[in-house]
């Protein structure tokens, strides 16, 4: 056999073949074409292959964008339209009189709104202690030195209020002023050095009638046996009866209120009582 020879010349091509099998989906950049008013978007192809929602998400995340909006047009103090605070629903209802609505002051959905007393005329926001009375009794037989309302006496931790610590904050952080009151009754007992517990962790001594530059404290004081002396209120300090003293504090420094504790001095003693009203913290 001889020597292979050169390649001869290329022939035609042959019939074209079968189509192979579909690849996997991909993806592309999509822009969206003109629409017509009133014409349906297609499917986002960036979606069509992602799993569906939760339904609970989705309900959660209408809902949210549904109270916000209702806000936005008019917060009417119910619980699905509370305002941000008692001015926010009165510049949106000037007719609304006084008494209890809700408020969220932290913004977002509507699940953890207070409920809160609106003084109108003033424009205040009101947070009621619970509770607000504490019975005029021997609270305790421990004579010695000064005790704590609350944390000592109370079994308590301090006084508590209807709200919680996010939204007192943005209370705090809205108004610009702030009060309160608390009355001391007392039965043969001396106020003389009553000291009362902040939220700020600081402490105020109401005979001194200030905190700082930012509060002051006015009092009527009928327990002081002090003053009760040095006015000439009566002839005895522990005279048996029963007598108030009112302490009415006042901050532009609204960090300072609510009030926490008091911090008595002269009880405990045998023929001696007392008993506590702590007033609602309102803010402006």
């Amino acid at each position: 056999r001889g020597s292979e020879g050169d390649d001869g010349p290329k022939g035609p091509s042959g019939p074209r073949g079968p189509p192979g099998p579909p690849g996997p989906p991909g993806y592309a950049p999509v822009y969206p074409g003109a629409q017509s008013f009133g014409q349906s978007k297609g499917v986002d192809p960036y979606m069509q292959y992602d799993q569906p929602l939760d339904t609970i998400e989705v309900y959660e995340g209408l809902n949210f964008a549904r109270e916000a909006l209702t806000r936005l047009r008019r917060p009417t103090g119910k619980p699905t339209s509370p305002g941000l605070n008692c001015r926010d629903i009165k510049e949106h209802n000037p007719d609304f009189k006084n008494g209890e609505y809700w408020v969220d002051p932290n913004g977002g959905t509507a699940v953890d709104a207070i409920l809160v007393f609106c003084r109108m005329e003033t424009m205040e926001t009101c947070i009621r202690p619970s509770p607000s009375q504490f019975d005029r009794a021997r609270w305790t037989k421990n004579r010695h030195g000064a005790q704590y309302f609350m944390g000592d006496i109370n079994g308590g931790k301090e006084f508590f209020y209807k709200t919680d610590f996010s939204q007192l904050k943005w209370l705090q952080l809205y108004a610009d002023g702030a009060r309160q009151q608390l009355v001391f009754n007392c039965f043969n007992t001396d106020s003389d050095g009553t000291r009362l517990s902040l939220y700020n962790g600081d402490e105020v001594d109401t005979f001194r009638g200030r905190y700082k530059k930012s509060t002051k404290i006015s009092s009527t004081d009928e327990c002081s046996c002090e003053l009760v002396k040095n006015m000439g209120l009566r002839k005895e300090c522990k005279d048996n009866e029963w007598h108030s003293a009112v302490y009415d504090v006042r901050t532009n420094k609204t960090d300072v209120l609510p009030i926490t504790d008091v911090l008595l001095f002269d009880v405990g003693n045998r023929d001696s009582q007392f008993g506590i009203e702590l007033g609602e913290v309102c803010f402006s």
